[in-house]
């Protein structure tokens, strides 16, 4: 009891430290005592619709339906639960599931099976169990046993958040906003919190980045908790009889090789952004061209702005030009431009020099070299060294 009493007048400390009102400290004791009230939850199964929304890109509204099982399990070190989630929405029939040491997904539509030991990859977004968009219907707030210390001191994209809460139709609103963290990224979560029983029953995310909005909501419905029945039951590959099984494994060190690497860099000549004369790829012969190709829809791509803004103040006057090329989007595509002071090139690309220059993702980087052949792809940090080594001679 002593322990406690001591953790929750550090919480209340802390949170008078972010409160700028009566209603801020009441949003930090009722964030404690959630708390409590998700220390109880030895199993939670939900129904759930999660919408994600980018404004940067027209019609981009997803929404995906589910039923979610999950045993949360604090010794866990890959997902920190159990669980069975089978979406139900518009991507089709799919059914996940993870026992504590495998994770299968079936596809019910294509009949395929996913069959991944996550212990054996990096335990980070490039692991395949956990790159799975269906994962998109777990929301850790809606039972995380430490949720106030998570969102107020340990969450790992913002720090020192200011607290706001509302009131209304049996259902408290707490927003927790996080000013811009060090790549000017800004975070804003908000809770719906029934009144009684007390529990989180929606959850709001908008990110603001570099003139761009990311907004993600998660509706729950259905909440039962503690049930005696198995919410994560155990499969065996014998129930998806017929069904095509993949199973990845780690790649053994292989090292990537640009396909256009010292071959002719395929020509074009294209429309800028801002209008104006056409740009040729020719015209710039005898100087280094970093292409850029990226998307607004491209969280990756405006992040790396500003490090393609210093390589272009750095050496322009050098002999490095720099090209941005986007297929979509144009007026955002301008907006981001000037909001990011972005001061070298943009330009209309269009599928046929996507297909020249081997772009199947975003951010896609070719540095062409001044004979006119490709010195170097993909790798942003690769292109940085060779142009540190070439134009500081």
């Amino acid at each position: 009891m002593k322990r406690l009493s001591f953790l929750v007048n550090l919480l209340l400390l802390s949170a008078i430290g972010y409160a700028q009102n009566r209603d801020s400290l009441t949003a930090a004791v009722l964030l404690h005592q959630l708390d409590r009230m998700h220390q109880t939850i030895r199993n939670i199964s939900y129904h759930v619709q999660h919408t994600w929304h980018d404004a940067s890109v027209k019609d981009s509204v997803q929404v995906w339906e589910g039923d979610v099982g999950l045993v949360p399990d604090s010794r866990d070190t890959i997902f920190g639960n159990r669980f069975h989630i089978k979406n139900t929405g518009n991507f089709g029939s799919i059914d996940s599931y993870y026992d504590g040491k495998l994770y299968i997904e079936a596809n019910h539509r294509d009949r395929s099976l996913l069959r991944v030991d996550p212990c054996i990859f990096p335990n980070d977004f490039s692991n395949p169990a956990k790159s799975r968009s269906v994962l998109r219907l777990v929301q850790s707030l809606i039972f995380r046993k430490d949720l106030s210390e998570y969102l107020l001191s340990r969450y790992p994209y913002g720090r020192h958040p200011q607290l706001s809460l509302r009131r209304g139709s049996g259902r408290y609103m707490i927003t927790i906003a996080y000013p811009p963290n060090d790549y000017g990224a800004s975070t804003t979560f908000t809770l719906g919190v029934e009144e009684k029983p007390m529990r989180v029953v929606e959850v709001q995310q908008v990110v603001l980045f570099n003139g761009t909005r990311q907004t993600q909501t998660w509706k729950v419905s259905k909440i039962r908790e503690n049930r005696n029945d198995h919410v994560v039951p155990d499969v065996s590959a014998a129930v998806f009889a017929g069904y095509r099984v993949s199973a990845p494994q780690p790649r053994k060190n292989e090292k990537y090789t640009y396909p256009l690497l010292s071959k002719a860099a395929p020509g074009f000549r294209v429309e800028p952004i801002e209008g104006g004369a056409a740009i040729s790829l020719i015209a710039l012969r005898g100087k280094y061209v970093l292409l850029d190709f990226w998307e607004t829809w491209c969280g990756y791509c405006i992040m790396a702005f500003p490090k393609i803004k210093l390589l272009y103040e750095k050496y322009h006057r050098s002999g490095l030009e720099v090209i941005g090329i986007t297929t979509e989007n144009e007026d955002l595509v301008s907006k981001l431009i000037t909001a990011n002071r972005l001061p070298y090139l943009h330009v209309k690309g269009d599928t046929a020099l996507l297909k020249d220059y081997l772009v199947a993702a975003r951010p896609h980087y070719v540095l062409v070299g001044p004979d006119g052949n490709v010195a170097a792809g993909t790798d942003l940090e690769g292109i940085e060294k060779i142009l540190q080594e070439r134009m500081n001679q």
